[in-house]
């Protein structure tokens, strides 16, 4: 969920849905999603490798427009253990851009078709 403000987008909830069969340890199952989104989220919003002869011009993490803390949104997450133990990963990143542009869409009727989104719209 996000909503348009006068200081830019700003993403107020995330829902997540995850199964990954059974969980061992339900409060770090939690964690790693919620990180995965942030991560996710931060660099959909701002993230660009850019390449000046054929090289990163980032070097590293320090050169990157990160999601700041005040950015963060509400994240709430649910458990679905169907099966075994699989295991985690980093299932909410993948799915967190497609996720922010549809919501920005919901609330804009602007569609955004590349990355990272903050060359299209502002960020709060």
């Amino acid at each position: 969920e996000v909503t348009q403000t006068d200081a830019g987008i700003r993403i107020d909830t995330v829902y997540v849905a995850a199964d990954v069969g059974r969980v061992l340890d339900p409060v770090n199952f939690e964690a790693q999603v919620q990180g995965g989104v942030i991560f996710g989220l931060g660099h959909a919003m701002n993230c660009e490798l850019t390449y000046r002869d054929h090289v990163p011009e980032q070097t590293n993490f320090h050169e990157y427009q990160a999601m700041r803390l005040h950015q963060a949104p509400e994240i709430t997450v649910r458990l679905l253990e169907n099966g075994p133990l699989r295991g985690l990963g980093e299932p909410g990143v993948p799915p967190a851009a497609p996720a922010l542009a549809n919501a920005i869409f919901a609330a804009t009727g602007q569609r955004i078709r590349e990355l990272p989104l903050s060359r299209k719209v502002r960020f709060a």
